[in-house]
């Protein structure tokens, strides 16, 4: 059996996406890359968690069968 399942996953609250996501990290690296200013991210991360927050994406579930030799 093989088959691919899109899941559509929806976060309305700030930790719970910040778990799974990686919302601090990610922006965090931002900062270190140069493509945020720290002052820009810090304001976005309060923002985020003080709510209300609506995240969302598209997981896919793949299955597949190992064939035996």
């Amino acid at each position: 059996m093989r088959a691919v399942e899109p899941v559509a996953m929806l976060f309305r609250d700030f930790d719970t996406a910040d778990r799974i996501l990686g919302l601090r990290r990610n922006t965090e690296r931002a900062v270190q890359a140069g493509a945020l200013l720290e002052a820009v991210a810090d304001s976005w991360v309060r923002r985020q968690q003080s709510g209300p927050v609506l995240a969302g994406f598209t997981f896919y579930l793949t299955l597949a069968e190992a064939q035996h030799a």
